[in-house]
């Protein structure tokens, strides 16, 4: 019955954890993502994908699967090209490639993306300006969500501004 299928699903998680530790941040989430996909296809429940970053959760939502996800501001403007400069941008979920950024602004317009949410975590400079390993995790979200948001997606023509006003109060 169900909580066959619930333990079976948890067990695969607890796998998938072990296993992602030997491998890349990345590849764990892609990874990590399987268990998941599973209960949602078994079990009558909805996942909620927080702070969506990497493709592979839109690519599970647009094979159907019963799937609300929501992305921050930063991830449609900066990526992990940003992560030279400094631990200004150091995050969780972490910026990834050029690639999954375009992902996510097309994810955005298309409704794969089904809002735009902050993930507001400021920390103070002296946090951010020690080496990279040891700086606080974390963006300020709140105040820049709308200007970012409106820049890259309505000001270079990708939504109108009633639709971007629409994802960011969904």
């Amino acid at each position: 019955g169900p909580s066959v299928l619930v333990l079976a699903v948890f067990v695969l998680l607890q796998i998938f954890k072990l296993l992602s530790l030997l491998i890349t941040n990345k590849m764990a989430e892609n990874i990590l993502i399987i268990p998941f996909q599973l209960a949602v296809f078994v079990l009558p429940a909805v996942l909620y994908f927080l702070s969506v970053c990497i493709t592979v959760h839109l690519e599970a939502k647009k094979e159907g699967l019963d799937i609300t996800c929501e992305t921050g501001p930063h991830y449609l403007v900066l990526d992990d090209s940003c992560l030279q400069e400094n631990a200004r941008f150091k995050m969780n979920p972490p910026l990834r490639s050029a690639e999954d950024r375009k992902a996510l602004v097309e994810g955005v317009c298309d409704g794969t993306i089904d809002m735009i949410a902050t993930d507001h975590a400021p920390h103070h400079l002296d946090e951010k300006r020690v080496e990279f390993h040891i700086a606080a995790s974390g963006i300020s979200g709140f105040e820049t969500a709308f200007c970012i948001s409106n820049t890259k997606l309505v000001k270079d023509g990708f939504m109108t501004l009633s639709q971007l006003i629409e994802k960011m109060s969904a």
